[in-house]
């Protein structure tokens, strides 16, 4: 039997904008700890080594999709899960 909720239920444009004020928070938001860390870590190397103004925009705003599409993507295998559990439900 599959578990009703796997997956943490997040909302994908909270954890967007999240990340747009906040660098990293959607990675929390979506209760991805490690992932967040090392955006922590690559972040700071990219802000202290390398003085180019475009990087960081770049690493800034791909922090704020995979947040994004991650909160999505949960979300989507939350309904398939909730899914599966109603139909084996309704077979019995």
């Amino acid at each position: 039997m599959i578990k009703q909720k796997e997956f943490p239920d997040t909302s994908p444009s909270l954890a967007f904008m999240m990340s747009l004020f906040l660098p990293t928070s959607g990675q929390f938001y979506n209760k991805q700890y490690f992932k967040g860390i090392i955006a922590i870590a690559v972040l700071l190397l990219a802000i202290n080594y390398n003085h180019n103004s475009w990087l960081i925009y770049i690493i800034y705003l791909t922090l704020a999709l995979d947040s994004f599409l991650t909160s999505r993507r949960f979300r989507t295998l939350n309904k398939e899960i909730l899914f599966v559990y109603i139909s084996e439900k309704d077979r019995k």
